[in-house]
């Protein structure tokens, strides 16, 4: 076994393979090339010096009670012994056929953003249409479903191999945003007879009201889509993934949507980010914004910044303050963003909001639909609150009372995460409200009002309510309507950058994160290179001495290092495997995964103790980089056809280095610290 490998597999790691079934003598020989690998890591944690004495204790022990157990049950009946290798052996072939079925079923791989884009194209879904006076009868009737609540996804529950009976994509619950998603509600409560007859959220909306959620467009005909907008008099919320970006921002969306409409850049799921310093959020805003400026958003009409979680709600409400503060009610709103932005959730956050109209209670009167200029498509809308004075007070009110309860809400998390090193705890959340759903009656202030919009009329004054003449079904040239404002959802699209189309419905799993990230951080000498799972390659090809890398990825994209001599052999022999994890499946799905392209970047170092600069990775994450004061290192980064590589100045946290730990005996990985707890 080549020195390389017989350092990182110490013996204590090697008994700890040994352990959870894996032979070092079975494994394969390129295998000896790897420096580091964060899969045999991980089936083999390294521990203190107090801990490895007591493990070599307990495995003396345990060696000890075989030796007394082979010397007084020798005499083992042959039926006992056949029985026990006929279990072991059934056990060992279901296990061997689950794994089988993952890597040989060519059904099982999927590409959710390539094949689905858009539904409204499949003959199987049009076909069950439903005919339009049962639609009517639906929508009319006291316990309709119709626009009923999309569900809570349930990322723990794994995907199915059931294709949905319209589109044909995988049946899941586990994102809202990959095509094939049913509520996990919903889906709990079926077996597979009854899934198999199941239609995905997205095709039961079509099929049943012929109304598109979260629709995905190729990328050709998005800009023709958003010129719709061009002529209008509409504010712009552009909606980016700061795990994401600049590669999730439309490349020329200016030109698009011209320089005159005013853009609120809003960077989502900052709620995934972990906490490197009191003002990190302020860095991030000035980051995201001057990314912005140099990548895309140059000479626009930006007026606001701001970060959010459509997820847990955090700063929802003060980018509703901004709405309503620099835009009031001048025109209608459009909700943008490229695929996998979190646009669909942060549209039901406002659903939920006082940037919705009191008087739509609920989903079935608060959404609607309208049809969407040449194209067939039809999108969600909802009714803009008029952000009168009076209505500006209450609400301020109301927010100053969530800010105490939040703000206690805070000190016990932060305690939870001094006690327990839980980052979970470490989450950012917010709370979303109304402000006038439980109100007295204003019965005066409605005299005053004069507007011939429907939904503002005070639910609670004695002026009797219009009726519309079709429950959930508005009419937007209505005279009634005349004088209302509309927020609309768009379409969305993968960009040139992502390579999510490149990716299968269980990779998208394991690839996109799901809960708050733990920075992960290694050293690498000149001439090594570190591969993030199978989609990414940085070769550290020249520097006066090492540097770190923390890597801000899923937990579930292993982490391998090995000399940049090796890594293509590496690559090609280990691509599919566990140690690489994605991608994953059989030759003909490796054979369709795109070749590793690559770039060059030449950086210097600003401060020893800080993160000089990032390297982006699209749809994966990117890695930060901590070099020398004054040092130059030259690197190669690689990606499936050379998407999505960039690299950022200054990095988006230059202060991740203060939730490093030490660096674990024998490897080149560091541990990790408490999570970081802001001051009070």
């Amino acid at each position: 076994m080549a020195s390389s490998l017989r350092s990182f597999l110490s013996p204590q790691r090697l008994r700890d393979l040994q352990r959870n079934g894996i032979e070092p003598r079975e494994l394969p020989s390129w295998t000896t090339k790897l420096i580091y690998s964060s899969y045999f890591e991980k089936l083999s944690p390294v521990f203190g010096y107090r801990r490895r004495i007591r493990d070599k204790i307990e495995v003396q022990r345990e060696g000890l009670q075989n030796s007394i157990k082979a010397n007084q049950f020798n005499n083992i009946p042959i039926s006992l012994q056949l029985l026990s290798s006929s279990i072991n052996s059934s056990i060992q072939n279901i296990e061997s056929v689950e794994h089988e079925n993952l890597r040989n079923k060519d059904a099982l791989f999927q590409f959710p953003y390539r094949q689905f884009q858009n539904t409204l194209s499949f003959d199987k879904v049009l076909s069950k249409r439903i005919k339009p006076e049962v639609i009517e009868s639906e929508r009319n009737s006291p316990d309709s479903d119709w626009f009923e609540e999309y569900g809570t996804p349930d990322p723990t529950k794994p995907a199915t191999n059931i294709p949905c009976g319209g589109c044909g994509a995988f049946l899941h619950c586990q994102d809202t945003a990959i095509p094939g998603y049913i509520p996990s509600e919903r889906m709990k409560t079926m077996d597979n007879n009854e899934l198999r007859t199941e239609l995905c959220q997205r095709c039961y909306f079509l099929s049943h009201h012929n109304t598109a959620l979260k629709v995905n467009i190729s990328p050709e005909d998005y800009p023709k889509l958003l010129s719709q907008i061009k002529e209008k008099e509409a504010l712009i919320i552009l909606l980016v993934d700061l795990l994401d970006f600049p590669c999730s921002l439309w490349p020329g969306v200016i030109d698009i949507l011209g320089t005159q409409r005013p853009v609120m850049l809003v960077g989502n799921k900052v709620d995934l980010l972990p906490r490197d310093s009191n003002n990190y959020l302020q860095h991030l805003t000035n980051c995201l914004e001057r990314t912005a400026k140099e990548t895309g958003l140059e000479g626009a009409n930006l007026v606001h910044t701001s970060l959010i979680s459509a997820t847990t709600g955090f700063g929802v409400e003060s980018l509703i303050d901004k709405i309503f503060s620099v835009w009031g009610f001048k025109g209608d709103i459009y909700l943008m963003g490229c695929t996998n932005v979190g646009k669909s959730s942060l549209f039901n956050m406002f659903l939920q909001s006082d940037l919705c109209k009191v008087q739509v209670v609920d989903l079935i009167q608060r959404a609607t639909i309208s049809p969407w200029p040449s194209t067939t498509l039809n999108l969600l809308k909802f009714p803009v609150t008029r952000p009168d004075n009076w209505r500006i007070v209450m609400r301020q009110n109301r927010l100053r009372n969530d800010k105490r309860s939040l703000k206690a809400l805070n000190a016990y998390r932060n305690l939870e995460v001094r006690e327990t090193h839980n980052p979970v705890f470490a989450t950012l959340i917010g709370h979303v409200g109304r402000t006038f759903v439980d109100t007295k009656k204003l019965d005066e202030v409605d005299k005053y009002n004069r507007i011939k919009d429907i939904f503002h009329i005070n639910p609670y004054a004695k002026i009797p309510n219009p009726v519309l003449q079709k429950k959930g079904d508005w009419d937007s040239e209505n005279t009634e309507f005349i004088h209302g404002k509309w927020c609309f959802d768009t379409p969305g699209a993968v960009t040139k950058n992502q390579i999510l189309d490149q990716l299968t419905l269980q990779e998208l799993m394991h690839t996109i994160p799901k809960e708050i990230i733990q920075p992960r951080t290694y050293l690498i000498h000149p001439e090594m290179s570190l591969f993030v799972g199978g989609l990414a390659r940085l070769d550290y090809k020249a520097g006066s001495r090492y540097i770190r890398l923390i890597v801000f990825t899923s937990q579930h994209l292993e982490i391998n290092i090995v000399k940049t001599e090796n890594a293509e052999e590496v690559y090609q022999k280990g691509l599919g495997g566990p140690i690489f994890g994605i991608p994953f499946g059989n030759e003909a799905r490796l054979k369709e995964f795109p070749p590793l392209q690559g770039k060059k970047f030449q950086l210097v170092g600003v401060n020893h103790n800080l993160c000089s600069a990032d390297i982006v990775i699209s749809s994966t994450g990117w890695i930060g980089l901590n070099i020398g004061t004054g040092q130059k290192i030259d690197l190669e980064v690689f990606t499936p056809n050379g998407k999505g590589m960039f690299c950022r100045i200054p990095s988006f946290l230059p202060n991740v280095l203060t939730l490093k730990g030490k660096k674990l005996r024998g490897s080149l990985s560091y541990s990790h610290r408490m999570p970081f707890v802001p001051r009070q």
